[in-house]
């Protein structure tokens, strides 16, 4: 049997040691969660609006019909996408004070807080049924609220200049030359089949802020159903109100409203038409 050399087990050591600059996510493991819709019985219109909605904006109508579960799925591809040892968060000195702002969230480090939730939405993408069985209402309560107290930090900081002013949006950030011939056809691919691409997480909560808002503004506009505890008007209010809140943010970053993120919590398996 072959000996491993001593420099060889160092390197493996370093692979699994959170500190080491060497270190891999265990996030990293997981696969996206595909959004490919080919195996639908969509109209050839209809399939072809939603490839250049998607292209455009990393969102469809279509999409829209089971609006909870196109959400998780986009949440959890754009957290795939975090670069973990060049964010704040990813420090244990910062993680706790975090966490002391943000009491509802409960995991040890910014690493497993990505980790709870792109394996609890992507449990739920996969079938909602079984997850309020097996999981329960209460770990779908709990991992929302901790992605919206991460919300406004998933970002690239790097990114950021040094004024500390927000970075472009994706498509003009892929545009600017400085950043030499970054290949946009991944780019449009990406979010064709997963809603987001490598370089919308340049600023993620502003693309997914946007995400949200055109959604909730489809099924404001276009929606047939609403909550039984609430009428089409109050409904409507609802909706219109939460993409109003995140169309702020993805334009101006405006904070959040406190209203806004207990009904994305609260109203989270009511998103579908």
């Amino acid at each position: 049997m072959t000996e491993i050399s001593p420099a060889m087990t160092a390197y493996r050591n370093s692979l699994a040691d959170p500190t080491s600059d060497s270190y891999i996510p265990k996030f990293s493991m997981m696969p996206p969660l595909s959004l490919d819709y080919t195996t639908w019985e969509l109209e050839e219109d209809v399939a072809a609006e939603m490839k250049q909605s998607r292209e455009d904006a990393g969102i469809s109508r279509v999409d829209t019909w089971s609006f909870d579960q196109f959400i998780s799925a986009v949440i959890v591809n754009g957290l795939l996408h975090t670069e973990l040892h060049t964010h704040p968060l990813h420090d244990e000195k910062a993680w706790a004070y975090f966490k002391a702002s943000n009491p509802k969230v409960l995991d040890s480090s910014f690493e497993e807080s990505i980790i709870f939730i792109t394996t609890a939405l992507g449990e739920y993408r996969h079938d909602p049924d079984a997850f309020f069985v097996h999981r329960g209402k209460e770990v779908l309560t709990r991992v929302l609220e901790t992605f919206v107290a991460l919300f406004p930090h998933l970002k690239r900081y790097e990114s950021y200049n040094s004024s500390g002013l927000r970075a472009s949006r994706a498509d003009d950030f892929l545009d600017t030359v400085e950043n030499g011939d970054i290949p946009t056809k991944r780019h449009y691919r990406e979010r064709q089949l997963f809603g987001v691409s490598w370089s919308d997480s340049t600023d993620l909560a502003e693309h997914l802020a946007g995400v949200f808002a055109i959604g909730f503004e489809i099924l404001a506009n276009n929606g047939h159903t609403h909550p039984n505890d609430l009428s089409v008007s109050e409904w409507d209010y609802t909706l219109r109100k939460l993409a109003r809140g995140f169309k702020n943010y993805h334009l101006y970053g405006t904070p959040l409203e406190a209203w806004v993120q207990d009904k994305f919590v609260e109203r989270f398996t009511s998103f579908w038409d």
